[in-house]
């Protein structure tokens, strides 16, 4: 790539939140550091909440929103603490410490749980080495073709890179079977 007037600067400035965005949506998984909000309708029957969109680094709180839209702080780390952070699992979960009970108010109708966390590598030099090769095969592909799908003289249609789609589908974040 020739870089005279720093356009191809400019362009990668621009495609770096990019391509983070769509690693979370197309994957499930954060990259950079960030504080993810999940909402869940109810709690669950089990002693954990699976937490979306990791890698989940900290727990911050749980709260819960009842019926009459009153918003309730459960559990917040340092305080009130009823749940510890399993990140030995994919994905990670809220567990519940083995004197708590998960409450039982009378929820609203949807997203009545809220768990706040810190989710995604600390630095770019955190994340995995095989996941930055990946993105980069991405940001490549999107140099070359910048166009969502492309059609080469075979009339054949090109989307992302198999080899970014291989790599990044071992980092999605599953629930466990």
């Amino acid at each position: 790539m020739d870089d005279d007037d720093g356009r191809e600067d400019a362009w990668f400035e621009d495609v770096r939140g990019a391509v983070d965005d769509w690693a979370q949506d197309a994957y499930g998984f954060s990259l950079l550091e960030r504080i993810v909000s999940a909402s869940f309708d109810c709690f669950p029957d089990v002693e954990y909440l699976q937490l979306p969109g990791g890698p989940v680094t900290e727990l911050s709180t749980i709260q819960y929103v009842t019926s009459a839209n009153v918003t309730v702080d459960w559990h917040t780390a340092g305080v009130t603490d009823r749940v510890y952070l399993d990140d030995h699992r994919q994905p990670e979960r809220a567990v519940l410490l083995p004197t708590e009970d998960w409450p039982t108010p009378e929820l609203r109708d949807a997203g009545g749980v809220i768990v706040t966390y810190k989710a995604g590598w600390p630095n770019a030099a955190a994340i995995p080495r095989d996941v930055t090769m990946a993105l980069r095969q991405v940001v490549a592909h999107w140099w070359s073709n910048r166009e969502a799908v492309q059609v080469d003289p075979g009339l054949t249609a090109i989307e992302v890179p198999m080899g970014a789609h291989s790599i990044l589908s071992r980092q999605m974040r599953r629930p466990a079977a």
